[in-house]
């Protein structure tokens, strides 16, 4: 526990480093910087993202998140972990006992049970939300299947409806690049409803 708790201690005083884009078939690159265009289009590490980014902005959490990549590379590492070693890797972050527990189900549901283009199926509580490939792992709540639909799809950014503000930004910015206006295109949608 003592290296792990000694890796995230030092996470504040590193210097912040711009995030490398990797180019993905599924999106343009852009000028936004969401830790989600870092890691797309893998779900797994989409859903990490998730987690992190719940309650915490992704300036703050992406350092942590790509320490604990460093640490623990492997989805099989991550499921053998020992979650209150994670829980101490990122207690600077808050919510850590939750998100410790939750990464390590996490990946042992995604070694499991992984998801398979397409098979999709509903998550439960979550009914009138459109069903995804992720939708059945532990943590894909609505927040975590907007990022897989925006960046693990080829164009899940088309009917996906964030209510996260800065997905909303980013699929906003996406219709702009197309021409079209994605409020007063929502603002239409209502009409017809």
């Amino acid at each position: 526990m003592g290296k792990s708790a000694s890796l995230a201690s030092g996470l504040d005083s590193r210097p912040r480093r711009s995030a490398r884009l990797r180019r993905s078939p599924y999106f343009p690159e852009s000028d936004f910087g969401l830790l989600q265009e870092k890691y797309a289009p893998d779900p797994f590490r989409i859903m990490m993202v998730a987690i992190f980014c719940t309650q915490t902005p992704g300036k703050r959490a992406g350092p942590y998140l790509s320490a604990l990549f460093e640490q623990w590379p492997t989805i099989a590492s991550l499921a053998q972990a020992d979650w209150r070693e994670i829980a101490a890797f990122i207690k600077p972050l808050g919510l850590f006992n939750v998100r410790a527990k939750r990464i390590v189900a996490l990946a042992k549901a995604f070694l499991e049970t992984p998801p398979k283009p397409g098979q999709t199926s509903l998550r439960k509580g979550h009914r009138l939300y459109p069903p995804t490939e992720i939708s059945h792992l532990v943590g894909a709540g609505p927040y975590a299947m907007d990022c897989y639909r925006i960046f693990c799809t080829p164009d899940g950014w088309r009917s996906c409806r964030p209510d996260d503000k800065e997905l909303i930004l980013y699929v906003e910015w996406r219709w702009a690049k197309e021409g079209i206006n994605y409020h007063e295109m929502r603002r239409q949608e209502s009409y017809c409803r």
